[in-house]
């Protein structure tokens, strides 16, 4: 490893109108290291790295880059990327329909002569790198063809046909699989090799613990501390992070006051599911475990009524009832929190007020127009209750962090009063902050003696908050954990089930 520091990031500061997001802050990498930059939601991680990447301009008033000793102005991307800086966002920016070459030169393109593109030359390069980068797939193949695991690896290879020498990775294993991780981590290994050094921004602690050489910590857009991966633990990174100690799971089953049954699902089939059967008591909170692709989130959508059943039946309080779709099941109290906030869980362009109180728009409509007072009766009630931070109720929800879009989510949902509410992957993506209120708005909804249904990938999240377990595999159910089986519980024996093992075998 070169101990030259490659880039250099001194004195950045940034303020939007009426907020600094980031105050002189000094960050420095050398080549082929990978420093994890952690953070809560709003810490200015991806300010810095916007900044880097040429979409932000750093205040006037001070600051510089430096790339190998010598200052450099990065003022757009194709500046980022004439100096070898690269970022993989977390929603991809591939063209889905168009062959991996062409995402790959896209932008920067081949021609030949008269204007017209040399698709065999940019075909012959691109199949290059993926071979060099020991991957699998074909260089003319179809984008959305790939899993999402391959289409962050033809990010990684647009990266280095760029000749990056920075890649920045952000978030970059949240919809990814155990085995895909796995698949990452081999090619950041390689990259390090290769002397090119990674920014790595995650919240999973194993993965940072995993792969990270040193870690830097941001909070409240001021640099606390960049110390080495071997040298703290994840109670001193949490504590970096958010000011204070955290207790990151609460021990409180004991607490709950389980009553009647509240959900009873028999028997649930379509083309994913087979056969599935469970139940849920009012005030429980029922963890659903399982691999990606288990049959998890298609349960949740079949019981919300998204998609549709070929047999199977529902009862809710204990009466059968017919869900054909998301109406019918808000209409048997029903709510549902999906794992894809951004497509699914919110109106980008629409306000935080409008977003909270959707669904609950017929109380406070007055004639043809809207009682106001109403409405922000309820805005003001459950953003103080989430503790949701904004700047105004008619601030665009897309321009909040990811905690605070899921607390508004949330709190959507409870302003309609379920009785039953689903929530898939309610963390994910979200700071320890933001996911230790989460978690404490679970306990509180299940003290209200609301059924809780929660699907989680994080194995310690699953196996402290629920009171009961549920295990997936290939759309069955083949493990239910009780309340005091989860005493004495393991992840082995969870993955046992998740696997496909069965309780019987």
């Amino acid at each position: 490893m070169v101990e030259q520091n490659y880039l250099e990031m001194l004195n950045i500061s940034k303020t939007f109108p009426g907020a600094k997001v980031l105050s002189n802050i000094d960050f420095r990498l050398k080549a082929g290291e990978v420093r994890a930059l952690m953070g809560e939601n709003g810490a200015g991680k991806s300010t810095l790295m916007k900044i880097l990447g040429g979409i932000y301009d750093m205040d006037k008033d001070g600051g510089k880059i430096l790339i190998e000793g010598n200052e450099v102005k990065i003022n757009d991307v194709k500046d980022a990327q004439k100096y070898g800086i690269s970022i993989i966002h977390q929603e991809l920016c591939l063209a889905a329909n168009m062959t991996v070459f062409d995402n790959l030169f896209m932008g920067n393109e081949i021609e030949r002569a008269r204007g017209f593109l040399d698709d065999r030359q940019m075909k012959k390069k691109a199949q290059a790198i993926i071979e060099e980068m020991g991957l699998t797939f074909q260089a003319d193949q179809i984008v959305s063809r790939l899993s999402i695991a391959e289409q962050q690896m033809v990010e990684i290879c647009k990266a280095l046909l760029s000749r990056a020498r920075v890649i920045v990775m952000d978030e970059p294993t949240s919809s990814l699989t155990a085995n895909e991780i796995e698949q990452l981590f081999v090619q950041i290994e390689k990259l390090k090799k290769s002397n090119i050094a990674i920014v790595y921004i995650s919240h999973r602690m194993d993965e940072i613990f995993r792969i990270s050489d040193s870690i830097t910590i941001l909070r409240d857009g001021h640099l606390i501390d960049t110390v080495q991966a071997s040298e703290v633990n994840s109670d001193q990174l949490i504590e970096m992070m958010v000011g204070r100690q955290i207790d990151r799971y609460m021990k409180h089953t004991s607490e709950l006051p389980i009553g009647a049954e509240c959900l009873r699902v028999e028997g649930l089939t379509n083309k994913k599911l087979k056969n599935v059967s469970f139940h849920v008591s009012k005030g429980e909170i029922v963890g659903f475990a399982g691999l990606v692709g288990a049959g998890r989130t298609e349960t949740a959508r079949a019981v919300f009524g998204i998609d549709r059943i070929t047999s199977g039946e529902i009862y809710v309080n204990g009466k059968k009832v017919s869900i054909r779709n998301a109406s019918d099941a808000i209409g048997c109290g029903i709510g549902y929190v999906p794992e894809n906030r951004k497509e699914e869980g919110i109106i980008p362009m629409k306000s935080i007020k409008y977003n909270m109180t959707l669904l609950v728009l017929k109380n406070f409509i007055k004639g043809i127009g809207v009682n106001a007072r109403k409405e922000s009766e309820i805005f003001d009630e459950y953003s103080g209750r989430l503790s949701i931070k904004y700047s105004s109720s008619e601030q665009l929800i897309r321009l909040l962090s990811g905690g605070n879009q899921q607390k508004v989510i949330v709190s959507k949902w409870l302003a309609t009063k379920p009785d039953i509410i689903i929530l898939d992957e309610p963390t994910r993506g979200i700071d320890i902050g933001a996911k230790t209120e989460i978690y404490q708005l679970i306990v509180e909804m299940a003290k209200q003696g609301v059924g809780v249904i929660m699907i989680s990938s994080e194995m310690e999240e699953i196996i402290n908050l629920s009171t009961r377990i549920y295990v997936m595999y290939e759309g069955r159910i083949t493990g239910e954990i009780t309340e005091e089986e989860l005493k004495m519980i393991t992840q082995e024996k969870i993955m046992y089930f998740a696997s496909g093992g069965d309780r019987h075998e």
